[in-house]
């Protein structure tokens, strides 16, 4: 993925944790990774993410907050939301799937099939709305559907009805070319 989107730079958020490991420290560091307080509202970090987003970075996220081994999507943080108001950051879902099997694989060295499939961009919609918490989380959700629908149904976790997504807070938009 970091090929295809060359030659913008792109960061993202990464526990604050794995600073602790020095390898880690030093990667995360060389890839202008944002170290996130996890399990609060870590403000510096949401201001660090925007900041990026208006220098040109392109901003990977994880909506759910964290990897899972199983690969199904999880239920999304409402507050990846608040990066995408406060930024105005036009969205493109990425997905993949298929390297849930991957350190099994590596030690019977066998292959690991990744797939990757991108999205068409879009746009919130939000201007006069009231930012509760269940807005944005609704939000959130409607954001997740269209993840959703680029995967195959086995792994679409909590968002297996994608006939559920009704678009109220996001419509398509053209990416801003650099």
């Amino acid at each position: 993925m970091f090929a295809q989107l060359q030659p913008r730079p792109i960061t993202g958020w990464a526990k604050i944790e794995s600073w602790d490991n020095p390898f880690l420290r030093w990667l995360f560091n060389l890839w202008g990774a944002i170290p996130v307080k996890r399990g609060e509202a870590d403000t510096s970090a949401l201001r660090k993410a925007i900041d990026a987003i208006q220098q040109g970075f392109i901003f990977g996220v994880a909506p759910e907050g964290t990897r899972n081994i199983t690969g199904r999507l999880r239920r999304a943080h409402p507050g990846v939301v608040m990066l995408a108001i406060l930024s105005r950051a036009r969205l493109l879902p990425i997905a993949h799937w298929g390297g849930e099997g991957f350190l099994k694989n590596l030690a019977r060295l066998k292959r690991t099939d990744f797939h990757i499939r991108v999205g068409k961009p879009f746009c919130l919609r939000v201007e006069g709305i009231k930012m509760t918490r269940e807005i944005r989380q609704q939000i959130a959700d409607e954001m997740m559907f269209r993840l959703a629908e680029l995967l195959p149904p086995d792994y679409r976790g909590e968002y297996a009805d994608i006939s559920g997504n009704q678009k109220i807070y996001t419509e398509e938009c053209e990416m801003q070319s650099t």
